[in-house]
């Protein structure tokens, strides 16, 4: 089995239910990106950054970690993936 998300077999066969996946993926960048936007106006991460960058780059880190925390039932993947990110993210 392929290290991934376990139903990748159901979104390839089910373009539907692919569909509805990316949409929700991509107003959940949108909203991030829309944030991270601010906090780079505000000088909380450098103005070089790209925000939709950081934002999908956020939403493929957590995907990962979420499923690792529901395998292992325990937050503790979750955790260290938003430690490494705010902390990568936000320097210069």
């Amino acid at each position: 089995m392929h290290a991934g998300w376990a139903g990748t077999g159901t979104v390839r066969h089910q373009p539907t239910f692919a569909e509805k996946i990316e949409g929700c993926f991509g107003e959940l960048t949108q909203r991030l990106s829309a944030c991270l936007e601010e906090a780079r106006q505000r000088g909380d991460i450098p103005m070089g950054s790209d925000p939709r960058e950081l934002a999908n780059l956020l939403l493929n880190c957590w995907e990962g970690a979420a499923l690792r925390s529901r395998l292992w039932r325990d937050p503790k993947p979750l955790d260290q993936m938003l430690d490494f990110y705010f902390l990568a993210a936000t320097r210069a």
